[in-house]
């Protein structure tokens, strides 16, 4: 047996990481968020013993020749690399697998590989073809988190942010951000901002968090923005002008939400029905209609183009660009709300 040929449980691997760390893995799933983090702890690992971070992405006319001289090339003064290798919007079938296998054949052993790629369908779970790609790849699949299973994690994301919940406030934290990790993640981002690191949390922070800490939340624009009341959202934007910590969190908010609109337009065009893809991508269903909404105003180019707006915020607050980080937003709301 292959030292790869393993599932490892999401509730298990960031232990698994901590002990027995393997060179290559693969992520299945289609929980975005949930597959970000786990990306995001694997480079972490991955920069704490000194490796390289590089992204690619398969894409249906990928050259699998440039992707192969890519992943067994290696850098003279850094030979260690980790590639991230995007194939969410391929379909897993046999083909994919001998071109994929093929490629891991020819990396250095180095390198270390994390190939991302939409869940598993029961048939394919069926398939000779995934006993092979299992036995070359430690397999990690997420899967929507029980009760059981989003309170390991809330704890994990509670140490990261350096905050802890009175034993009291568990369910009330449960129910404001509907056991939705990326509802809670942004929950959690937002306590931090209002009452700081290190501090014991009770269900009436939690609450006063979560309805109003600034004259309008983030939470507020995001949602009038998507919904198209362009007007009210740029009211709300007005009223959080002197608050710079709370632009950031909203800019953060507009990332996440472009990322997600790119996202479903792509799995879109693969075939995928649009009710599947959407309640997939955003778990909570009193988000899904403005989400919706959204996705029918703006095309996959629209969206790229205000990924491109976006990240001017980034240079205003560094001064290098003579817009305002205010401005810019103001631009991503009506293009956001606005049908053209």
């Amino acid at each position: 047996m292959s030292h790869y040929d393993m599932d490892i449980p999401y509730r298990q691997w960031q232990q698994h990481l901590k002990t027995q760390p393997k060179q290559r893995y693969w992520l299945s799933s289609d929980q975005v968020f949930l597959k970000q983090h786990t990306r995001h702890i694997l480079i972490e690992h991955a920069i704490a013993h000194h490796f390289t971070i590089k992204y690619l992405t398969l894409a249906h006319r990928t050259d699998w020749d440039t992707i192969a001289h890519t992943l067994s090339t290696q850098d003279l003064f850094n030979p260690k690399s980790f590639f991230l290798i995007d194939a969410s919007s391929l379909k897993l079938d046999a083909k994919f697998a001998k071109q994929w296998l093929a490629q891991l054949d020819q990396t250095p052993t180095d390198h270390k590989l994390c190939l991302s790629t939409r869940k598993l369908t029961a048939a394919q779970k069926k398939t000779q073809w995934l006993s092979t790609m299992q036995a070359q790849q430690a397999h990690i699949a997420i899967w929507p988190l029980n009760e059981k299973d989003f309170i390991q994690w809330l704890n994990v994301q509670l140490n990261t942010y350096k905050i802890s919940l009175h034993r009291d406030a568990y369910a009330t934290f449960n129910m404001l951000s509907q056991m939705d990790p990326k509802t809670a993640d942004d929950m959690l981002e937002k306590c931090t901002l209002i009452y700081g690191i290190n501090q014991t949390l009770t269900a009436a922070h939690l609450i006063k968090a979560h309805s109003n800490t600034t004259p309008s939340s983030t939470f507020d624009i995001l949602n009038a923005t998507l919904n198209g009341h362009t007007k009210q959202a740029i009211e709300h934007l007005k009223s959080i002008q002197h608050y710079p910590a709370t632009l950031m969190s909203l800019w953060g908010l507009f990332n996440a939400t472009l990322k997600q609109l790119l996202e479903a337009h792509q799995r879109i065009q693969s075939g995928e029905s649009s009710t599947t893809v959407i309640r997939n991508i955003i778990r909570n269903p009193q988000a899904q209609k403005p989400f919706a909404m959204t996705l029918h105003r703006l095309t996959q180019h629209q969206c790229r183009t205000l990924q491109k707006t976006l990240w001017q915020f980034e240079l205003s607050i560094k001064g290098l660009s003579p817009l305002s980080a205010q401005h810019v937003l103001h631009q991503i709301i009506l293009k956001l709300s606005i049908q053209e």
